[in-house]
């Protein structure tokens, strides 16, 4: 560069970086230096200027809650999984997944194309059918990790915020004789006690069987039939 004055004495120069994949989001500085080859003082002489950048991640999170409908599973009744996904960063989200486990088995999941930042979307609630009357741990993941360097698809702010869960109740109606069985004739009503499985009958006499039947589950059950069957040995 010439010196001051003339028309040479200034010239832009342009420099290129990249940001790492691993940065950390938040602000970031940077310097340039301007140093003279020819200039005996070198490093101690050069000019700098030092600039702040910030580093945008999206932040992916799924609500609190895991919405159940109906809220008390029952056993063998397809249950609805709903939850919401936020983006609670400073940019937006490329594409990721959103997966379902019970007890720590994958079993579905939800592809999203992406997400704004500030935004949330409400997913197609996931269908899943309970097959036991216990108690079940559901998970909910946001952008999977995937084992390199602990990040998923979509570097975010917060990469340990991904995931929800809770436990669950499974029911079912558990229906159960008493044990005594009351027997009906013309001639009254005879009490067969529990533990007895006979019961002399006469040929062509009507009877009528009277059995009481106890509902011992945590679930109702809305219909109940109760069939005889007559085996003739």
């Amino acid at each position: 560069l010439g010196p001051t004055g003339g028309a040479d004495n200034k010239k832009e120069f342009s420099i290129e970086f990249a940001i790492p994949e691993d940065a950390s989001a938040g602000e970031h500085m940077f310097s340039v230096k301007a140093v003279s080859v020819n200039d005996p003082n070198g490093e101690n002489s050069a000019v700098e200027k030092k600039i702040i950048f910030t580093v945008l991640r999206p932040d992916l999170e799924v609500s609190a809650d895991i919405d159940l409908d109906p809220v008390s599973p029952f056993k063998g009744k397809v249950t609805h999984i709903s939850v919401k996904v936020y983006n609670n960063g400073t940019t937006s989200a490329s594409g990721f997944s959103v997966n379902l486990y019970i007890d720590d088995d994958l079993v579905d999941f939800r592809p999203v194309n992406g997400l704004a930042k500030g935004e949330n979307t409400h997913l197609t609630p996931f269908e899943y059918v309970f097959e036991d009357t216990k108690e079940y741990t559901i998970k909910v993941l946001v952008d999977l990790i995937e084992g390199i360097k602990d990040k998923g698809n979509v570097t975010e702010i917060d990469e340990q915020n991904n995931e929800v869960s809770r436990t669950v109740e499974v029911i079912a109606p558990e229906l159960q004789f008493d044990q005594d069985v009351l027997v009906s004739t013309g001639e009254g009503v005879e009490i067969i006690p529990g533990g007895e499985d006979r019961y002399d009958v006469m040929k062509d006499e009507t009877y009528k069987i009277g059995v009481m039947v106890m509902n011992k589950g945590k679930a109702e059950s809305k219909a109940v039939r109760v069939n005889l069957k007559v085996y003739y040995m």
